[in-house]
Order: C-alpha cells, then sequence, then structure tokens
C-alpha cells in the first residue's frame, strides 16, 4: 500500500528576505520564481524551505476555500476591465476561472484569470494604471475583508507580478515613472469600485463575459 505524500504549502511571503517581505512592490520582474533567483537573501529563504526531495510548494492564500479564490481573482480582473473601459482599452472578454485554476498557486502558464483586449493605442499612463489596477483591487478587496496582515497584502502584489513586468517596461520605453500609473490607478478604482464590485460578483457566478456584457454589467 503507498502511502500519501502530505505537501507542505507556504505563502508567497515566506519566500522573501525580509527586505522585500515588507515592499509593497519591488523592481524585480515576473513570478516569484523570478524574485528568488534575482535576490540572493530571497534564495537563502526559499533553500530553507526546500523538502528533502527538493521541492517547495507555494500557494497564495494557502488556506483560503475555493469560494475565497474565486472572489479575489474576480475583483483582480474586474479591476483591470473597469479601469481599462475607462481609458478606451477595447475589451474582448474577462475570465475567472470557476474552479480556480490550481488553488491560487501563482503561476503564469496557468492563470486564475485574465483580460483579453482587442488592438490599442492608448495614453501610455491610462495604459499603465489598467495594468497597475488589478493590484489595487485586489488589495482593496483584501481591506475590506479584514484581510490586511504583510502576507495577505504579499499575495495581492506578487499575484499581479506580471502586470508590473509590463508596466515597468513601458516606462522604460517611453520615458515614464511607473508611480504614475499607479496614482491614477487607485483614483479610478476608488471612485469606480461599486462598478467593480457588481462585476465582480456577477463573474463569481458567470465565469466568463464578453466586452459588451462586462461594459453592460459595469454601468458603461
Amino acid at each position: 500500500m503507498t502511502a500519501t505524500l502530505e505537501r507542505t504549502f507556504h505563502r508567497p511571503i515566506d519566500l522573501a528576505c525580509d527586505e522585500h517581505r515588507t515592499m509593497d512592490r519591488w523592481p524585480i520582474r515576473g513570478s516569484q520564481h523570478d524574485l528568488v533567483r534575482q535576490c540572493a537573501g530571497c534564495t537563502a529563504a526559499r533553500d530553507a524551505l526546500l523538502t528533502p526531495e527538493g521541492d517547495c510548494w507555494v500557494k497564495a492564500g494557502r488556506d483560503w476555500t475555493l469560494e475565497q479564490i474565486v472572489s479575489q481573482v474576480a475583483y483582480h480582473e474586474a479591476g483591470h476591465a473597469v479601469v481599462g473601459l475607462l481609458t478606451d482599452h477595447p475589451l474582448d472578454e474577462i475570465v475567472v476561472r470557476l474552479d480556480g485554476g490550481r488553488g491560487a498557486v501563482l503561476t503564469a502558464d496557468d492563470p486564475s484569470g485574465w483580460v483579453r483586449w482587442g488592438a490599442y493605442d492608448c495614453v501610455i499612463v491610462e495604459t499603465m494604471a489598467m495594468c497597475w489596477a488589478g493590484q489595487v483591487a485586489s488589495q482593496r478587496r483584501l481591506v475590506e475583508l479584514g484581510l490586511t496582515s504583510d502576507a495577505d497584502r504579499f499575495d495581492a502584489v506578487l499575484g499581479a507580478s506580471c502586470d508590473a513586468s509590463l508596466v515597468y517596461d513601458l516606462a522604460e520605453e517611453h520615458q515614464v515613472r511607473p508611480e504614475s500609473g499607479m496614482r491614477l490607478a487607485r483614483g479610478l478604482v476608488a471612485a469606480e469600485w461599486p462598478a467593480i464590485t457588481r462585476l465582480a460578483q456577477v463573474l463569481q457566478v458567470r465565469g466568463r463575459l464578453d466586452g459588451a456584457e462586462a461594459a453592460a454589467v459595469a454601468g458603461f
């Protein structure tokens, strides 16, 4: 009879050094794995958690239920969609996987949700705001739920690391400060929070909306 392997999951913050675990965002691009590869302190933190087999299982919101995972992803994607619509980005579809993807394991090749846009040529700061808006909406929702620990905030920030990579690329290419997009995102998310909430609630039931449906739900 084969014994069942019991996996011990860690939260993403457990892979970070003291410096990175307290930052709202950092100039490290890509996933948690990029963070570990680029920082000796983070590498040491990760190595301390390795199993004898060399594995390290990491999951955002480690103790979250499937409902909580889907809800958090829905708010993240709704943030992107509403701010994008406000800034004339043509939304084709918005998707939240109702099975939770891989249970909020942070990985770019198996996303828990996404937005897909048509071709656009928008003001760069507004595109940066659209990219930041997922993280901003996710963090705002966590605050509403009383989930305000460093670990909770770290989940929201690192879950948006691919979005941040695009912001940093745009900032370099166009010589614009990333913070300008963040300021705009925070203002728009705050102003349109009821629309983001409506869209997130529908996504938790429907799972997918096309651009026209999403705009209608949001009230545009």
